[in-house]
């Protein structure tokens, strides 16, 4: 048995409700090897949540609850968390004051201590975190459908960069999303959610670190 938990929001799932978005994609994998009977089995949970991710699932004990319920098995977290912290974009739309990059480090420091106590006397299955950048936006096209300039790819960047140095750090995975994404033909009309071209683009290069790490063949 194994487990993929997914953090993040909108930003980086795709649009809402869409068939075609990428974590969709991956829970019907998930379910087509265990209606196949074909091991290991897979299970796909979305913990997703509003605004500021890191700190809403370090708050909440989200980690630790949900690891709890599948302490069977490999465990894999799938941390979307850059673009939720810079920009911030909280329920109903209203966007909050912007949180400091030493904020967000800190939590990323505490992240770390988290996923350590999860692990402690987990030699054979310990829970692995994979940490994915931000999907560049057209800032242009997005002022036409956002109140707010909160999407702004070089404020991305340098928070990007603080999860890529924090994966260096702990030894963890990290996926450039940036690297070939075509924002032209990749994202929907509000220019900063994946379509479905995007979403397939994202699973592409999702779906080959996870199923390495799980042991089984890519689809």
């Amino acid at each position: 048995m194994a487990t993929v938990h997914i953090f993040g929001n909108s930003l980086a799932y795709g649009i809402y409700g869409r068939e075609s978005d990428w974590t969709t994609r991956l829970k019907h994998e998930a379910d087509e090897r265990r209606f196949n009977q074909e091991p290991p089995y897979v299970a796909v949970a979305n913990h997703a949540g509003p605004g500021n991710m890191l700190v809403h699932s370090l708050d909440s004990k989200q980690i630790t609850a949900n690891i709890e319920c599948h302490r069977r098995g490999r465990q894999l977290g799938i941390f979307a968390i850059g673009a939720c912290e810079a920009c911030v974009l909280y329920p109903d739309g209203v966007p909050t004051p912007r949180r400091l990059l030493s904020d967000f480090q800190r939590d990323l420091s505490d992240l770390k201590g988290v996923i350590d106590d999860l692990n402690e006397g987990r030699e054979d299955s310990p829970f692995t975190p994979i940490y994915l950048s931000a999907v560049p936006v057209d800032e242009e096209r997005a002022r036409e459908y956002w109140t707010d300039n909160i999407f702004n790819n070089a404020r991305f960047e340098e928070y990007d960069e603080a999860v890529r140095a924090h994966a260096v750090e702990t030894g963890a995975d990290y996926i450039d999303l940036r690297e070939d994404f075509d924002s032209a033909t990749m994202l929907a009309e509000d220019a900063v959610h994946p379509n479905e071209t995007g979403s397939q683009f994202v699973y592409g290069k999702i779906s080959k670190i996870v199923f390495r790490h799980l042991g089984i063949n890519n689809p």
